[in-house]
């Protein structure tokens, strides 16, 4: 980790005074990211409810203290230095609800969980994120998506909790966005630009044919097992497709498959997948990503952008 800005001693005490949720101190990032690398954070904090959330908000703003959220650890890198301030983990915030011709679920749901509670109530639509793996806050804040669906197709309102100001009053209400106001575009969201935690999303979600949902989602499911990495830890996608363009196929034409470094491979199976194949550090994940950018710049002419978020 970089020279210290910020001295987390006088937050710590103030979180053992209140109800957060469970604190952890010098927690291994590499416990909570799907690619099971990234070294310690400050201080990572495990709240169950929404207003252990909002108390916790409360007391990062009054000591200055930088504020990572996350989900299920999907599509990040964090790297091997740590991270600096607090991360809040969202993964027990796990509540679901139905409601008119719609679902609300918790920002720490996993989506295979959403879509399993929904169809348990009838509700159909979802099905094409059950394969991500990753959670509700965390699929609208990239606006996920797979098999021609994502999150900015079913987003009624986001609740979000800003960290910087405008921010509501101690105990006040979080601010409640529509769609429109999210901002989405192709794995984008205003939410990668304003520091703060999505607490919930409404999603549309109709009574619909069940059969017909679940034969989609055994297709959706077994394309992902035929044509992704499962035996070995990963992030998801790597890079963003070009327009017209399949990130993995360029990644394959310049000839990354199987290229290894430490402990990180390029698939064998997609070439927009890095795997860890056992003791990866985020500097050997770090040197196949920026192999992959300059061969595919020599090989195609393409520069590719990132779709993992790399922290800090």
């Amino acid at each position: 980790m970089s020279a210290r800005r910020w001295d987390p001693a006088p937050l710590l005490a103030a979180l053992h005074s209140v109800d957060v949720g469970e604190v952890r101190v010098g927690e291994p990032m590499s416990r909570h990211t799907t690619l099971h690398v990234g070294g310690p954070a400050d201080l990572l904090v495990l709240p169950s409810r929404l207003d252990q959330v909002e108390r916790l908000l409360d007391l990062c703003r009054a000591h200055d203290a930088p504020l990572t959220p996350l989900g299920r650890g999907s599509n990040l890198l964090v790297r091997d230095g740590g991270l600096e301030g607090v991360v809040l983990a969202t993964e027990r915030l796990t509540g679901f609800a139905l409601g008119e011709g719609g679902v609300t679920a918790w920002a720490g749901l996993t989506l295979g969980g959403l879509v399993n509670r929904a169809l348990r109530a009838g509700r159909t639509g979802l099905e094409w994120s059950a394969g991500i793996p990753g959670s509700v806050g965390g699929g609208v804040f990239m606006n996920a998506g797979a098999h021609g669906g994502q999150m900015a197709d079913h987003v009624r309102r986001v609740a979000f909790l800003p960290l910087a100001a405008p921010a509501p009053s101690p105990g006040g209400e979080p601010e409640v966005l529509s769609a429109a106001e999210c901002a989405f575009a192709y794995r984008t969201s205003r939410f990668q630009r304003r520091p703060g935690v999505v607490l919930w999303a409404e999603l549309a979600a109709p009574a619909g044919d069940l059969v017909a949902a679940r034969s989609r989602l055994a297709a959706f499911r077994d394309h992902r097992r035929r044509t992704q990495p499962q035996a070995w830890p990963n992030c998801g996608s790597v890079f963003r497709n070009p327009p017209g363009l399949s990130a993995g196929r360029l990644v394959e034409a310049a000839g990354g498959k199987g290229r290894q470094v430490g402990g990180a491979r390029i698939s064998d199976v997609h070439g927009n997948f890095i795997v860890n194949v056992g003791g990866a550090r985020a500097d050997d994940v770090l040197a196949l990503i920026e192999w992959a950018r300059e061969a595919v710049l020599r090989q195609s002419g393409v520069e590719l952008e990132l779709e993992v978020r790399v922290l800090p």
